[in-house]
């Protein structure tokens, strides 16, 4: 489920296709950016060229409680910028507005009840196509930050189902404007009552007997319990640092799934962090004796 921002247009930088994706009991949103600025007056800085914002998993009871996800920032890089060629910025987010909330992006498809908000680094909103105020830039280097969430304003009106967003933005004759596409999408997971997880608990029932088996010079993960598992990060060890290469996955009930980093690069003593039901990581160890490695007690990280 990935969607990539594309930016190609004289003096204008378009990034396109902004990809989010929710569970009612818990989602992953991802947004990618990948894109060229083929003109002056900056140029698009590596990072910024395939960087991920990720919204983790959320509950539905957040949609309950407070009507909207948690703030998830991201910030577009640019370099080398020569202000005798330009001096700022504008951007612009092409979209649908909502009907039910005007002001936000709308969305298509089977799910309802829901819509994306986006604001810059004040906390302003941005308007579906309307161009905000200029970004001054500055000799150098230029950050532009912005958040984004999902906001549900009434919950029963949550609808199970896909949707999406998608836009094609116009190409401007104007200089210096940033032009950004959305596309989102919603998927949402029924679980049944008899596996609620408890309001207290900090983890998932059963996940201390997830195993990992060394196949080769991989690692199978083997999920028994009745819970889709989300696992964003990969550890040689607790306080080790995450794995370059690691691509977050989910694994689905009474499934086995194969990790993308070698055996070599976990090491004797592999760790996965995973999303808990509330959206906050947690480390899962594990202790192995030869190939195969069984699951410590969930570690809440230090920072």
């Amino acid at each position: 489920m990935k969607r990539h921002i594309a930016q190609a247009l004289s003096q204008v930088v378009i990034l396109m296709l902004l990809l989010v994706s929710i569970s009612a009991t818990h989602a992953d949103t991802d947004v990618y950016f990948t894109g060229n600025l083929v003109a002056d007056p900056c140029e698009l800085h590596v990072d910024s060229e395939d960087q991920i914002v990720d919204f983790r998993n959320i509950p539905s009871k957040t949609f309950i409680k407070y009507h909207l996800s948690e703030r998830e920032r991201f910030t577009i890089r640019l370099i080398n910028c020569d202000l005798s060629l330009g001096s700022s910025v504008k951007v612009t987010f092409m979209g649908t507005e909502d009907v039910d909330q005007p002001g936000l992006f709308a969305v298509t498809g089977t799910a309802g009840g829901i819509a994306i908000a986006i604001e810059d680094a004040d906390g302003t909103p941005v308007l579906p196509n309307t161009t905000m105020r200029p970004t001054a830039l500055t000799t150098g280097d230029t950050n532009l930050n912005f958040q984004a969430f999902i906001s549900a304003p009434v919950h029963s009106r949550v609808g199970e189902g896909d949707f999406e967003c998608v836009t094609i933005p116009p190409r401007s004759d104007k200089p210096n404007v940033l032009t950004l596409a959305l596309q989102t999408r919603l998927k949402i997971f029924w679980r049944p009552a008899s596996i609620k997880v408890d309001s207290k608990s900090d983890s998932f029932p059963g996940i201390q007997n997830v195993t990992l088996a060394k196949q080769g010079n991989s690692y199978t993960l083997n999920n028994p319990t009745p819970y889709h598992l989300t696992f964003v990060e990969g550890r040689s060890s607790v306080k080790g640092k995450g794995l370059e290469g690691f691509e977050p996955i989910m694994v689905a009930p009474k499934a086995q799934t194969a990790l993308n980093v070698s055996a070599a690069d976990l090491g004797a003593t592999p760790v996965l962090v995973f999303v808990n039901d509330y959206g906050s990581l947690r480390l899962l160890p594990f202790q192995c004796t030869g190939s195969a490695c069984k699951a410590q007690p969930v570690i809440t990280p230090e920072n």
